[in-house]
């Protein structure tokens, strides 16, 4: 089953059908919302507003650990996580989306693993987004009314706020495309708990890199959002009935099943509860 995590400009999507609606306890606390078990088509799936019901949730006070963990135990084995993002290359217009296939963590505070002293692990995140779900989801999105862009780098910022212009430039120079603020540690705690991850990064802005643009504003950001909401819900659509025979297992052999190196047997039984969750 597909989860949506619906960032900024994405809490709501007029045509989802909301048929059921989950308070869920996690052993990290609370995640953002309860989860939502919703229809599109005949098709079901659960939805998650990462910044809350209010907006409430700065990027940095998302309870990524509880969001991805709640998502897991619902039953969920793939993300698809929608959100805005800024452009830091002429190419990339507002209005596009861009779907990354690596990530640069630019970020400062954040705890990206569910393990902690006493539960070790490794767990590759060399190819963050898995080649063969990218494979099959540039079938799926062949013919589209707006653009659509492949194999980019998303760089992760701490935020709230937006970039200096020395930052934005060197972001260009570390080779990123987009930034954003959300997609780390999401990326990283699928990965772990054995999910697959899909990025729909839509674009609201050219960030404050080039001087013949106006610099970002979250007014400038707002007139481009409803586009780009119509456009992630056109996506989502024809997503998941596509996929719904496709990766139904999720990503397991790449996450904690196999990557503890602590043994399970090993550790309090309260943690081997909520492991056993993850590793399914």
């Amino acid at each position: 089953m597909w989860a949506i995590l619906g960032g900024t400009g994405f809490k709501k999507f007029d045509n989802f059908k909301v048929i059921d609606e989950m308070t869920v306890e996690t052993p990290f606390g609370h995640p953002s919302a309860p989860i939502q078990k919703v229809r599109i088509g005949n098709i079901d799936a659960l939805f998650l507003k990462r910044h809350g019901n209010a907006h409430e949730f700065l990027p940095s006070h998302i309870n990524y650990l509880a969001n991805i963990f709640a998502l897991k135990k619902c039953g969920a084995n793939s993300i698809l996580s929608v959100s805005a993002v800024g452009s830091l290359q002429p190419e990339i217009k507002p209005g596009d989306c861009v779907i990354p296939s690596q990530y640069i963590n630019h970020t400062k505070s954040r705890l990206a693993t569910f393990c902690r002293p006493g539960v070790g692990n490794h767990v590759s995140l060399a190819h963050p987004v898995d080649k063969g779900l990218i494979k099959q989801v540039k079938e799926i999105f062949q013919h589209n009314d707006f653009t659509l862009h492949y194999d980019k780098t998303y760089i992760c910022i701490e935020g709230p706020a937006f970039s200096t212009q020395a930052e934005s430039r060197m972001y260009r120079l570390f080779g990123a495309d987009i930034i954003g603020m959300t997609n780390f540690p999401e990326y990283a705690l699928a990965r772990e708990a054995g999910m697959y991850y899909l990025p729909l990064s839509f674009v609201t802005d050219y960030d404050c890199w080039d001087d013949s643009f106006e610099p970002v504003t979250f007014e400038a950001v707002k007139q481009v959002m409803q586009h780009n909401n119509d456009k992630a819900f056109a996506l989502i659509e024809r997503l998941l009935p596509a996929t719904q025979n496709l990766f139904t297992q999720g990503c397991s052999e790449q996450g904690l099943k196999n990557g503890l190196t602590t043994p399970i047997a090993q550790l309090p039984q309260e943690v081997q509860s909520w492991l056993k969750i993850l590793c399914q």
